[in-house]
């Protein structure tokens, strides 16, 4: 498998696990059973800390386990998308991966340890937006690979 293909895989897996999360699994119920509302949180900001009350985090287990594996698969693809010059994405990509893998990470750890801190920045709608942008380029890359491969010799 190329390089451009795995980054290629790469991205939608990024794209479809951002989605998946984004939507709190809703996209999965509405893609199945008709009537069941589709919900999805297009950009969060939200801090929180104190001391006294148990931390209740506004994500189930699952999900922020999906943002994780989304945004950490994100910096990998961000990561392999460098070498097709593509500066701008790979940039916009890369620190909206890092903000959210640093947010989901800080969530995540609240199942490990007790702790009263909270700060998340989510920007879904944005990534998958560049994550797109950056398919689209790649399938522009490929194109224009294609095109620039010569043709086999045909014995006649």
């Amino acid at each position: 498998m190329s390089r451009l293909m795995r980054t290629s895989v790469l991205l939608i897996l990024h794209v479809a696990l951002i989605l998946l999360a984004a939507s709190s699994f809703t996209l999965v119920s509405w893609m199945w059973s008709s009537g069941d509302p589709l919900s999805f949180n297009f950009f969060q900001f939200a801090q929180r800390g104190g001391w006294g009350r148990p931390y209740v985090s506004d994500y189930s287990l699952p999900q922020v386990l999906t943002y994780v594996l989304g945004y950490a698969i994100g910096l990998v693809a961000y990561w392999q998308l460098r070498p097709f010059r593509q500066r701008l994405i790979v940039g916009c990509g890369t620190l909206v991966c890092l903000i959210g893998l640093g947010s989901f990470a800080l969530e995540l750890s609240h199942w490990a340890f007790d702790h009263h801190t909270s700060l998340v920045v989510n920007a879904p709608a944005i990534a998958v937006a560049i994550g797109l942008l950056g398919l689209v380029q790649l399938g522009r890359g490929l194109t224009a690979q294609v095109q620039r491969a010569p043709s086999p010799a045909h014995p006649v």
